[in-house]
């Protein structure tokens, strides 16, 4: 897997405590599960350029949910299914699909890479070594994810107070890359930005547009 490969396959498939993501009384988990549940982002791209993109959840179950990610840049979709074990998140698979739903490549990671740990302490940190199969071969994919702490961000959608994450992310197929998220509580990531640590100053964005719950296409 190739570094932009990487890139692109770590965003397809991110408030102080030191209790977890999901703990706090009465409080919403970062990252919303519920079925049809959507974020829409305006993608700016460093080399110039923008397009939309949507996260939506299309499934669920006891262990786990299944986001499909569309753009307005091709009609083909992805599938990340993900599973929440204590109150942390990981990818398992990812598929890339055509319009008409076939499958055109898949990926595998065992374990699933972390996305969001259930220890939001700021300075904590976690790190997930997956073993990587699918279509483009095998590798092995390591992504440590650290709390940087809670800050304002920006966005088309609003102004909040958002838990900042980083995750640094390296794999023995090449590539060694850096993606941040900006997370509100109900809402999931209102912001994120990639880039390759080669080149820290040229960075992709997402910001977020609006959010909500529709019907399942």
């Amino acid at each position: 897997m190739h570094a932009r490969t990487l890139l692109l396959a770590a965003i397809s498939s991110a408030l102080l405590s030191a209790c977890g993501g999901d703990s706090g009384a009465g409080a919403e988990p970062y990252d919303v599960r519920t079925l049809g549940s959507y974020q829409d982002y305006l993608v700016t791209l460093a080399a110039g350029g923008s397009y939309t993109y949507r996260n939506q959840v299309v499934a669920t179950t006891a262990g786990g949910f299944t986001r499909r990610h569309t753009s307005s840049t091709s009609t083909d979709y992805q599938f990340n299914m993900l599973s929440v074990s204590g109150g942390s998140e990981y990818v398992e698979r990812a598929e890339n699909h055509t319009a008409d739903g076939t499958l055109t490549s898949w990926t595998e990671y065992s374990p699933g890479f972390l996305i969001l740990s259930s220890d939001t302490a700021v300075g904590s940190s976690d790190t997930t070594v997956s073993a990587v199969t699918g279509t483009a071969g095998d590798s092995t994919y390591t992504r440590e994810v650290v709390v940087d702490g809670v800050e304002s961000v920006t966005v088309p959608a609003g102004v909040f107070n958002a838990l900042r994450t980083t995750a640094h992310i390296t794999s023995s197929a090449g590539g060694d890359t850096y993606l941040r998220y900006w997370w509100v509580r109900g809402i999931g990531r209102v912001k994120m930005a990639a880039w390759a640590a080669s080149t820290p100053g040229s960075v992709n964005t997402w910001e977020l547009t609006a959010h909500g719950v529709e019907a399942v296409p």
